[in-house]
């Protein structure tokens, strides 16, 4: 393995033997599989967590029966954005930031910074703004419970 990789070392792919063509499923070079729908099998958890996503997201904006068919649109094209955000991030975890050569993927990264960009464009056009957190404790108690500790 390449010292400037934290890559493992990638599998031998199968060739037919009397052609020398690569088998079906040879997943040898696919690097991140952002553009193809068959996932190699690093990436097979990531079906499922997005369905656990998209499911969620709904369940928070009040259930299937509660939400309109444009807004569960919303919610299904936020889903498969973060299955690529998610898949960029695989990739990079299992590649590494650096390729052979030493080189940053910066392209990997522009990348994942719109993907990132458009999650969050879609959260706000769901009304998903990040909320202020609610406190609990009022001033005065606060105040009472600093001076207590004194």
């Amino acid at each position: 393995m390449d010292e400037t990789s934290n890559a493992p070392p990638a599998p031998i792919p199968q060739r037919d033997p009397k052609t020398g063509r690569y088998l079906l499923g040879n997943f040898g070079a696919v690097q991140h599989a952002l553009r193809t729908d068959r996932l190699p099998p690093e990436f097979a958890h990531l079906a499922e967590e997005v369905a656990e996503f998209c499911e969620g997201s709904i369940t928070d904006d009040g259930g299937l029966e509660n939400v309109g068919r444009r807004r569960q649109a919303l919610h299904e094209y936020r889903a498969r954005v973060h299955r690529r955000v998610a898949q960029l991030d695989a990739a990079l975890e299992v590649r590494g930031l650096f390729d052979q050569r030493g080189k940053l993927r910066v392209a990997w990264l522009q990348q994942l910074q719109q993907l990132v960009n458009c999650a969050k464009g879609i959260d706000s056009l769901l009304g998903l703004e990040r909320r202020a957190r609610d406190v609990s404790v009022g001033l005065a108690d606060y105040i009472a419970a600093a001076e207590a500790e004194k």
